[in-house]
C-alpha cells in the first residue's frame, strides 16, 4: 500500500530543507564542490556563498499524504536546517506538518530520529543537483497517527531533487521517495513521500536577513 504522499513541500525536508545532506558524487572533484549561492548563477562566485551557519528554511503548501483506505491531507510543511561548512553540508533539524487531517478526523504526522545530516551534491549525470539526507546509526522516519492507523516509516538515505531554476524561479526541492513501514503490522505497509519545498536561507553574516538562495558549483 501506498502511505505517504505529499504535494507541494505540498509538504520529513529533511534541508530541506532544508537541507543539504548525504553520499558526495564521484562526478565532481575536490575543486569543484556543490555550494549554496544567494544569486542565482553556476559556478557562483565565492563573494556570493553562503556557508557555516546560514540557516535554510524550506515551505510546501497543500501537502497530500497517501495512506491505507484515505488520503490524509495537511495543510502545510516545513523544514529548517543549517550549513556547516562553506559548502552545501550541514544539518535538518525540524520538519514539521501542520493541519492534518483523514476522512475528516483530526491526524498528527511527526518526525522521529532528528537532526538528519545533508550534503549536496552534483547529479551522476552531470547535470542538475541533489541533496541526500542520511542519519547514522539509525535513518530519517516519520510517524503518521491518524484514526484506524499509527505506524512509523522511514528510509536509509532520503533524496530531495533540485528542480532547475532556469526560468528565475526560486529553489523548488522536490523528493519522491519510497518508504517503509517499521515495527509490529506496520512492516506489511509501505508508502510514498512526494514534497516540493520553495527554500530561502537566513544569513549568517548579515542576522535577520532573508535571501533567496540556490544550488550551484563554487
Amino acid at each position: 500500500m501506498r502511505l505517504i504522499k505529499m504535494l507541494g513541500l505540498a509538504a520529513i525536508a529533511v534541508g530541506a530543507f532544508m537541507a543539504f545532506l548525504g553520499a558526495s558524487s564521484a562526478s565532481a572533484t575536490p575543486l569543484e564542490e556543490v555550494v549554496v549561492c544567494k544569486v542565482l548563477q553556476d559556478p557562483c562566485s565565492s563573494s556570493n556563498h553562503l556557508g557555516n551557519g546560514t540557516i535554510l528554511h524550506g515551505l510546501a503548501s497543500n501537502p497530500v499524504l497517501l495512506a491505507p483506505g484515505d488520503d490524509v491531507f495537511c495543510s502545510h510543511s516545513e523544514v529548517e536546517g543549517e550549513i556547516e561548512s562553506l559548502l552545501a553540508h550541514g544539518l535538518i533539524e525540524e520538519v514539521t506538518f501542520t493541519g492534518c487531517e483523514r476522512g475528516g478526523e483530526e491526524c498528527t504526522v511527526s518526525v522521529n530520529n532528528e537532526p538528519f545530516l545533508a550534503k549536496g551534491e552534483l547529479k551522476s549525470t552531470d547535470s542538475g543537483y541533489e541533496i541526500l539526507v542520511t542519519k547514522p546509526g539509525s535513518r530519517p522516519q516519520a510517524n503518521i497517527n491518524c484514526p484506524g492507523i499509527n505506524c512509523n516509516f522511514g528510509a536509509n538515505t532520503i533524496l530531495f531533487e533540485y528542480l532547475d531554476p532556469s526560468s528565475g524561479a526560486l529553489a523548488v526541492l522536490d523528493v519522491l521517495q519510497d518508504l517503509s513501514g517499521e515495527g509490529g503490522l506496520c512492516v506489511f505497509l509501505s508508502g510514498t513521500w512526494h514534497a516540493q519545498y520553495t527554500t530561502s536561507c537566513l544569513e549568517s553574516t548579515n542576522p535577520g536577513t532573508t535571501v533567496d538562495c540556490w544550488l550551484a558549483m563554487e
